[in-house]
């Protein structure tokens, strides 16, 4: 059995329907959406006729909604403020619309992040963010929803962060992140972290860290991480993350053509 394969919303020349529609066409099994917008929207993924378009797109597509990532808070920052706080409050409404959006839509994970405007600099954002990411876990495991969580801390930072939050969140671990925050290599940290690694972002860039190319043609060491994580018989979701129409260096080929052509390496190196 095949690992199944996803795409970010978020890195679609257009999401919602037609994000979905071009994920199915493309041939992935799977779509990560987003918030568009949270709170400061007015949580458009809580409206009922929103939600209802999404489900009719996917079933009609035959692409699962396999996460909710709630990117507007993560860039916002609310994250790294304690109790009492207006940005506290905005980020427990945050994680309850989400938790509600994915019961309504029967999205099974949440997904947390911390960087953009919630990087974590010091132990009393760490501590913050882990008081909230239980708060999470709770809301979530109540309404039978999955936490994730994407890390851009050093391995040591990522187990205080966990060992504060004392709770079972899964990790979807970014394959290119310690590269471009400069705190680890990919393979020795998966090896100690594969148990807990429940989905993976692929993506691959050019020297400098910021020119994007498809897989296997930048400085990502996909073959490497694909390796380790077939020897540990690792099995999740394998989901890309490039913005492949901001590709310069496409050959004339269109954004679904790149994408196209993504998603055949994501098989050739994730063939298990």
């Amino acid at each position: 059995m095949s690992l199944p394969f996803g795409i970010c919303e978020w890195n679609l020349p257009i999401g919602g329907l037609s994000g979905i529609r071009m994920a199915a066409d493309a041939g992935f099994d799977g779509i990560q959406i987003y918030e568009h917008g949270g709170c400061a929207a007015n949580f458009p993924l809580n409206s009922e006729y929103i939600q209802q378009t999404y489900l009719e797109a996917a079933e009609s597509s035959r692409v699962a909604l396999q996460t909710l990532h709630l990117r507007a808070l993560a860039q916002e920052g609310q994250m790294l403020y304690d109790k009492g706080t207006r940005e506290y409050e905005v980020a427990t409404l945050s994680i309850e619309k989400g938790v509600e959006a994915c019961a309504a839509m029967k999205i099974p994970v949440l997904f947390l992040s911390s960087f953009f405007g919630t990087y974590i600099y010091n132990d009393y954002q760490l501590s913050n963010f882990a008081s909230l990411l239980r708060y999470a876990w709770k809301a979530a495991d109540a309404n039978g929803v999955k936490v994730a969580y994407e890390t851009a801390l050093p391995y040591p930072r990522l187990c205080r962060l966990l060992e504060l939050a004392d709770c079972p969140v899964d990790i979807l671990y970014d394959l290119f992140n310690p590269f471009y925050f400069g705190f680890g290599e990919p393979v020795e940290e998966m090896a100690l972290l594969c148990d807990k690694i429940s989905q993976i972002h692929v993506k691959d860039r050019l020297s400098d860290y910021k020119g994007l190319c498809l897989l296997g043609d930048g400085v990502g060491n996909i073959p490497d991480s694909a390796r380790l994580l077939k020897e540990k018989k690792w099995r999740g979701w394998v989901v890309n993350e490039t913005s492949h129409f901001l590709i310069k260096d496409s050959n004339g080929k269109s954004a679904f053509e790149l994408l196209q052509a993504d998603l055949e390496r994501m098989r050739t190196f994730f063939d298990w």
